[in-house]
């Protein structure tokens, strides 16, 4: 019961919170045709490889992604793909939120260059899953607490909770507007983007908040269940 609590909210940002990429339909991408044998000859600057990045990021595009992003793409893409998490929320309910997840907006900003190092500033716009995390969990516990003490079974109390889920994503608002940094390194001559995981403001602006969001309501249901 206690891995189910979280599961819904999990979904959201667990194809980006270990390395900030994954999956998605495709949808905003500019560059529909960047495959694996164009990325590394068009990295002449650090603007070009985060452009790269997060147009592959958009386009489910892993081979690019292996060759300019120094993180490890397969532990994001096992996340999407857990039958875990589908056999807990539904396959309807993964769609749902990868579509929305990933149809994220973003504009590249100011490029420093450090010797082999630089930074490209990123503004990314999303859909606000933070607040729809937190407003979500506090009627889920409030809600599984009743029903509980009405008899209600695990079961029911997932189906119900889901169903609260999907019409909340329903009406979700794109209204998340955060900036962050991309970090970069020069690998064999090119710019590449380095590991992203510890990058908590890039994470926290990916996932419209839900990254910064499921890390408290994770440490509060730890107090909880110690």
């Amino acid at each position: 019961m206690r891995r189910k609590l979280l599961v819904i909210g999990l979904i959201l940002c667990l194809s980006v919170i270990m390395t900030a990429c994954g999956k998605n339909s495709g949808q905003e991408s500019t560059n529909a045709s960047a495959s694996s044998g164009t990325a590394s000859s068009e990295l002449a600057s650090p603007s070009d490889a985060a452009d790269q990045f997060m147009k592959a990021v958009k386009q489910k595009d892993e081979k690019t992604l292996d060759q300019i992003y120094l993180g490890d793409t397969e532990k994001v893409f096992g996340a999407l793909e857990s039958e875990d998490i589908e056999d807990a929320v539904g396959e309807k309910t993964m769609e749902q939120v990868e579509d929305k997840l990933f149809g994220f907006k973003y504009e590249l900003g100011e490029e420093k260059i450090d010797g082999d190092k630089a930074s490209v500033d990123v503004n990314i716009r999303t859909y606000d899953f933070g607040g729809l995390i937190g407003d979500f969990m506090q009627d889920y516990f409030a809600n599984a607490i009743s029903a509980a003490l009405k008899g209600k079974d695990d079961s029911r109390i997932q189906e119900d909770a889901l169903k609260t889920f999907r019409s909340s994503m329903k009406d979700l608002e794109f209204s998340s507007d955060r900036d962050a940094t991309i970090w970069l390194t020069k690998k064999d001559g090119e710019w590449v983007v380095k590991d992203l995981s510890s990058n908590t403001t890039f994470l926290d602006a990916l996932t419209g908040g839900a990254y910064s969001r499921m890390i408290k309501i994770s440490k509060q249901v730890e107090k909880l269940t110690s």
